[in-house]
């Protein structure tokens, strides 16, 4: 068996195996590849890549709406369904025309759902240690169910975890009422940046850190439980090398 034939059988194991959160992960991480391909392909005039890459994106987006639950999901999961649903309108639209603008943007919205994933995984470390909840919240708007579970709450004060693109000023704004204290913004300028701002607000000092690669998310995902437990910080790093945001830490 070639090396190639290998990776495609381990990589049908693990889509294969997955359950629905890591089938979402894997589907994630495949799309932002299958998009920036077709961007290369789109710009180096290679038209059988490009179509290649903009089908099986579109597919990919597709199989994401399929793992939505909109009856338990709430308003996460309607926002969800329609940015998919605008996503798919996109490649579609993008692909007749071969607009290069146009898919580096989608490419951007794609990367910025990924982005607030690590941000999410980052808190997690935090939130166990500390024994707080961690809430959802749509980029834009603040859903109701959250909203309503903060009034339950009655939190003295509230982190957002990321930054603007992850949540939105309107949202920080509506969180003020919610909260009789302070609310506050951790955040740093990319995921790696983020957990080590994170790490820093959370913990003063650690006996064990944990450390996840940032560029997949399965890793960090299964970490959280065992970070929590031991009260220690959880760091994203890169696959090859120490991230600048986290020596500092």
């Amino acid at each position: 068996m070639t090396y190639p034939s290998r990776v495609s059988q381990y990589r049908e194991i693990q889509v294969m195996s997955a359950s629905p959160a890591r089938l979402t992960v894997l589907l994630f991480e495949h799309l932002e590849v299958v998009m920036r391909r077709a961007q290369t392909a789109m710009r180096n005039e290679q038209v059988e890549l490009r179509v290649e890459n903009m089908g099986k994106a579109r597919a990919i987006v597709s199989e994401l709406l399929t793992t939505l639950d909109i009856d338990n999901g709430g308003a996460i999961a309607i926002d969800l369904s329609m940015l998919y649903g605008f996503l798919l309108a996109e490649m579609v639209d993008v692909g007749i025309r071969r607009d290069a603008m146009r898919l580096s943007r989608l490419i951007g919205i794609v990367n910025t759902l990924g982005t607030a994933f690590a941000d999410a995984l980052s808190a997690g470390a935090a939130a166990g240690s500390r024994k707080v909840p961690v809430l959802l919240t749509s980029p834009g708007a603040l859903p109701a169910a959250t909203a309503d579970e903060l009034r339950r709450l009655r939190p003295a004060s509230i982190t957002i975890l990321g930054g603007a693109n992850a949540v939105s000023a309107a949202v920080e704004a509506a969180l003020r009422p919610l909260s009789s204290g302070a609310v506050t913004r951790v955040s740093g300028v990319d995921r790696y940046a983020t957990s080590a701002a994170v790490s820093k607000d959370a913990f003063s000092a650690a006996k064990t850190v944990y450390l996840a690669t940032g560029a997949g998310f399965p890793d960090a995902l299964a970490g959280i439980p065992a970070a929590g437990r031991d009260q220690a910080p959880l760091l994203l790093v890169e696959p090859s090398c120490m991230p600048a945001a986290s020596p500092g830490r």
